[in-house]
């Protein structure tokens, strides 16, 4: 089976032809859409399908089966049934202890993103909030002007239920027209989104689209939100003072003591929000550049990899397999431009991690509770090609062969947790394998391993979905531990883009129908595998932008709204000798009390929402005083710019 992509021409007759893959013919039976995709393997795409021989002899400690529940068949129900059936097997064929499961395939596939997408709905609720309470003040704003008009319809009867109608048409057209322009920021957006961020970041099967039900759920709430905030300004209002209105008295109800207390509390609430969600967006800003940063204990500048999966049948022979890595090693060595090579079977600061249990010599563990270790297959040269340094003892050398004493080299972490400060060198550890012939476990026999030498720790501390970084590192020669799955690295003398060749080249000659894939740097490596915190800063950053702007909106709405209802105030002041600075430090201390609420409010709710973030984030810290601070600045400072319009408004008054 292949997929549509276009690997064949778009060529109708591909079914019933034979193509080579992995040095075996295979006739192929169909072709899938372009549409269909599947788990991405080894960070790409598939695109041909093979059928899953399983044979009684096959040692495969795990196995993915995907099926479809009979309709009205529930997941518990389903996942009894596997457990009793499984448990039923007979235990000469499967080990002690084995168990099986069921999971939701979306339930896989969003299982890691669910505390992104919950942070990103929290967001969006807070604009939300934000959005809304500038809905509500600008309805209040316009009751200003047709308080009149609301004293006469209460005067000849009108109930608090037909001015919420009135107000509430008026406020689903503007909500109507301002979904429309979401809608249409949506497409755009998708795009950018589709454009920008790899299935590898946020795995998915399909491209970002905007779904009916969503948008229709969208637009629920947008209604919902306009005919809630439409409701307050129609309650106030229908309590108005009708006689006091009608004169067009100046302390109407809409600039009378509630609605100042009401208008306040809007904008107070729209700046604790915005600290929230500006504080958030600096954390995630300063938790990417920390994780793209940060010592990894290696350098990637001028590393290129390129994958290998050794699948044909000549390599089920492991002696075929290191005589292949060595063949490859010799010529990318004398290759110009190339400084070093080596080869690793995953390579660090990616997203696949490997653990194996550990018998640490002169220590006994209960079985089944032996330590754990991050563990690398290495050639020789592999700390040389990433500079990684050496500390104490030697490198695998061509002498480390199969035939050979066993031999690992141990990280200093590994060193120091097991034998603390003594040397780890001659010491002896076995790594406990299961028997399994999964293609990306390496065919040892479990015996004690003498270790010659101990290296720096490479951190992968942040990496998402994986608690690696304080597991103590195991490096095994790949001569010793053959897999079917090798990665190449080099280092480039000068310029890496010849890099890329160099390797094709290497592995054609020492076989001719080996391909390579996922040729990349090891720093772009680094940077996809880092790549969701930085999309996260970015998303909530553009919403923490938005959410600044729409509170300079909201401050300067009620700064200019109070400064209208003080205009008379202000012509008395100015009669009395008041100048146009005191005018303007009048109507600006007004937008500077409500911010100075709204800050205090948020800098008390910023740490809550940032704590409850902690477990999730790298580098979160939620009593951080310095950015709370700047953030409260920061907030300060726009609420001074927006209420410097409404207070030069006023201050003419004086210029008169």
């Amino acid at each position: 089976m292949v997929s549509g992509k276009g690997n064949f021409g778009a060529d109708a007759s591909i079914v019933g032809r034979s193509v080579r893959v992995d040095g075996t013919v295979c006739t192929v039976i169909g072709v899938l859409p372009d549409s269909f995709k599947f788990f991405r393997v080894l960070n790409r795409e598939l695109d041909v399908w093979r059928p899953l021989p399983l044979e009684r002899s096959d040692r495969e400690h795990s196995i993915n089966l995907l099926g479809k529940l009979n309709p009205g068949v529930t997941l518990d129900s389903a996942r009894a049934e596997l457990t009793r059936l499984y448990s039923s097997l007979s235990r000469d064929a499967y080990r002690d202890g084995w168990s099986a499961n069921l999971w939701r395939l979306s339930t896989r596939f969003s299982m890691q993103a669910q505390p992104v997408l919950a942070a990103l709905e929290l967001a969006v609720t807070l604009v939300m909030g934000i959005a809304g309470a500038n809905i509500a003040n600008l309805i209040l704003a316009a009751a200003v002007g047709r308080r009149k008009e609301v004293a006469v319809r209460v005067a000849l009867g009108a109930t608090p239920w037909r001015l919420a109608a009135e107000l509430g048409r008026e406020t689903l057209a503007l909500a109507g027209l301002g979904a429309g322009l979401g809608v249409l920021l949506a497409v755009w957006m998708i795009d950018v989104l589709n454009n920008s961020v790899s299935y590898q970041d946020v795995n998915r099967l399909e491209p970002f689209r905007i779904d009916f039900w969503v948008l229709m759920l969208t637009l629920g709430l947008a209604v919902a939100s306009a005919l809630v905030f439409a409701l307050l300004p129609a309650c106030t209002a229908a309590d108005a003072d009708v006689i006091d209105a009608l004169k067009d008295s100046s302390h109407g109800v809409t600039v009378g003591p509630p609605n100042r207390r009401l208008r306040a509390a809007l904008v107070i609430g729209e700046l604790a929000l915005s600290i929230v969600l500006v504080s958030a967006a600096i954390h995630l800003t300063r938790s990417a550049l920390a994780l793209t940063g940060m010592n990894r204990g290696l350098e990637v500048e001028r590393v290129m990899t390129a994958q290998l999966s050794l699948d044909a049948p000549r390599y089920d022979d492991v002696s075929r397999r290191t005589e292949f890595g060595d063949a490859v090693l010799r010529r990318l060595t004398s290759a110009a431009g190339i400084e070093s090579a080596s080869l690793v079977n995953y390579p660090p600061l990616s997203l696949i991690g490997t653990g194996v249990a550990v018998a640490i010599e002169g220590q006994t563990a209960p079985p089944g509770q032996e330590p754990m270790a991050q563990y690398w297959i290495v050639a020789p040269r592999y700390f040389e090609t990433l500079r990684v340094p050496l500390l104490a003892g030697r490198d695998f050398t061509a002498a480390d062969s199969s035939d050979r004493l066993g031999v690992a080299v141990v990280s200093q972490r590994f060193a120091e947790h097991f034998w603390g400060r003594g040397d780890a060198v001659g010491r002896h550890v076995t790594p406990l394998f299961p028997p399994s012939d999964a293609y990306w476990m390496p065919r040892t026999s479990p015996r004690p391993l003498a270790i010659v030498g101990v290296v720096g720790d490479v951190s992968e501390q942040g990496i998402p979905g994986f608690a690696s970084d304080n597991l103590p590192q195991l490096y095994l020669p790949y001569s010793q531990n053959p897999t079917r799955i090798m990665t190449l690295v080099t280092r480039a003398s000068g310029d890496p883009l010849g890099a890329p060749a160099a390797l094709r080249d290497a592995v054609q000659t020492a076989d001719l129908d080996q391909p390579t894939f996922d040729e990349r740097s090891l720093d772009t490596v680094r940077r996809e595998t880092f790549a969701r915190p930085r999309e996260i800063a970015w998303l909530i950053g553009a919403f923490a932008l938005l959410a600044l702007v729409l509170s300079a909106i909201g401050v300067y709405g009620v700064t200019a709204y109070l400064a209208t209802a003080r205009t008379q105030e202000i012509r008395i002041r100015v009669a009395l000798g008041a100048r146009r600075a005191d005018v303007v430090r009048l109507v600006v201390a007004d937008g500077l009390k409500l911010t100075a609420a709204g800050v205090a409010v948020g800098v008390i709710a910023a740490p809550l929402a940032l704590r409850a973030a902690k477990g999730w984030v790298f580098g979160m810290d939620s009593s951080d005083p310095v950015t709370l601070a700047a953030v409260g600045t920061l907030l300060t400072l726009v609420a001074l710019a927006a209420s410097a319009v409404p207070a030069d408004r006023a201050a003419r008054i004086a210029d008169v």
